[in-house]
């Protein structure tokens, strides 16, 4: 009942978040947050959790989690031409190795 692109991207996002500090995960998130909006499983998903859809099967795109092609996943992490306006300053929350100091 899973959509089958948004299994691999939450697989792909976890590898390379592996690789990320917390600042550049988080751009990354809302590039691909960005994408996922616009992918028909985005409506759908939200359809069947709220209830729309009991009892339906849903229909992904790709259906099956072998069509979801390695391209397409990629394209979806890939740098957008806008991402410079994306202009976050990092904060000492995203930055700090011990964030307790944070909220005390």
């Amino acid at each position: 009942r899973l959509s089958p692109t948004a299994l691999k991207v939450q697989f792909g996002l976890v590898r390379a978040a592996a690789r990320m500090d917390r600042f550049n995960c988080m751009k990354l998130e809302f590039r691909l947050a960005q994408r996922l909006l616009a992918h028909p499983d985005f409506a759908l998903g939200v359809r069947l959790f709220a209830g729309g859809g009991q009892g339906a099967l849903p229909r992904w795109t790709p259906a099956e989690l072998d069509k979801v092609s390695a391209a397409h996943v990629a394209a979806l992490f890939r740098p957008r031409d806008d991402d410079h306006l994306l202009n976050l300053a990092p904060a000492p929350l995203f930055n700090a190795p011990d964030r307790e100091h944070v909220f005390h």
